[in-house]
Order: C-alpha cells, then sequence, then structure tokens
C-alpha cells in the first residue's frame, strides 16, 4: 500500500503546479541512450498516469477473475476526481481489448471503463512506442510498474544493470515500483 501512497503524492504535488510557473517534468525520458535523468518538459498538456499491467517477464491474462489491490482502487478514483487521466498499458494485443476492459470494469480498477489502453497494434509495436505516444499529447506524471523495464526499455538491453545507477533518482520521482494492480482473486 505505501508503494501507492508515495505515488499518490506525488503526482498530486506535480499536477497541482502551475506550468506556466514551474517547469512539470514528464516521466518519460529525454534521452534515454545517455542513460541520463534528464526528462521530457510536458508544459501544459493535461496530467496522467500509466499503469503497466504485465507481470515481469509475461502478459496480463484477462482471463483470470481479477482482484484488484483496494488502495490503488482508491487512489484512481481520487486521481480521476482531479481529471489526471489513467492509461493501462500492457503487450496484449489490440483486438483483447474488450476482455482487459471487462477485467477492469469487474475489478472496479475502472469502473466506469473510460480509461485508456495502450495494447500493441502489431506484431512490431513496443511499450515504448506507446508511451512516447502518451507524452505527446498528456503530461505523463507517473509511471507506476513491478519491474524498472516497465518505465523504459533501456533497461531490457543493458548487459550492466549498474550502467542505469543515475536513474535510481527517478525511482519514486516519476518511477514507481508497485505491486501488480491486477492479480488472480
Amino acid at each position: 500500500f505505501r508503494s501507492y501512497d508515495v505515488l499518490y503524492r506525488y503526482v498530486d504535488q506535480q499536477s497541482r503546479r502551475d506550468p506556466l510557473e514551474s517547469q512539470r517534468l514528464s516521466a518519460i525520458l529525454a534521452a534515454p541512450e545517455t542513460l541520463s535523468p534528464m526528462r521530457t518538459d510536458c508544459s501544459i498538456r493535461p496530467p496522467a498516469v500509466l499503469i503497466d499491467l504485465d507481470p515481469t517477464n509475461a502478459t496480463f491474462d484477462p482471463a483470470i477473475t481479477p482482484r484488484a489491490n483496494p488502495a490503488l482502487t482508491q487512489m484512481l478514483a481520487s486521481l480521476r476526481l482531479q481529471a489526471i487521466d489513467v492509461f493501462w498499458i500492457s503487450e496484449m494485443p489490440a483486438v483483447k481489448a474488450g476482455a482487459l476492459r471487462r477485467a477492469l470494469i469487474d475489478s472496479e480498477m475502472d469502473p466506469l471503463g473510460s480509461d485508456s489502453l495502450l495494447l500493441m497494434r502489431n506484431s512490431e509495436d513496443r511499450k515504448q512506442a506507446r508511451r512516447k505516444e502518451v507524452g505527446e499529447t498528456h503530461c505523463l506524471l507517473a509511471i507506476a510498474g513491478d519491474q524498472r523495464a516497465d518505465f523504459d526499455e533501456l533497461y531490457s538491453y543493458l548487459k550492466d544493470p549498474s550502467a542505469a545507477q543515475s536513474l535510481e533518482e527517478l525511482i519514486g520521482a516519476g518511477w514507481f515500483l508497485t505491486p501488480l494492480p491486477l492479480t488472480e482473486g
């Protein structure tokens, strides 16, 4: 539960900032190849959060009987009331969007079925491209996932994980390691 509290406080604080008075930074790296924690400026775009549904080294299965994390359910309801958009991302193919939508509604994670889904449109599509697309239209204040590769795909290609040590300052400040939002109930 604590990881969701930290995420909520951070998003709440960042979303209240006036983008004309102080810079609002996205959770998306400006130049991932440099392994620098410098993030993109998201200016006046509407605020949003991104939640990764996939367990480590697997893809979310919408056929499970979903059991939601109550702390996350409550946090998301509060963020929506503050006009912060919620995006869900998975490596599931887009043709399974209906099944995922049903799992989110049934679990009450997205009770109105109004959140955006970022699913793979074809076999070459990548989560990284989908995250960047959201960053072009929204101020992606936070990304929640159960592994670092949920924040940027560079973690999937590192031969030496310690090379990304400089990015650790983003954990808890845009990037949030959290439990899986939906598990089998």
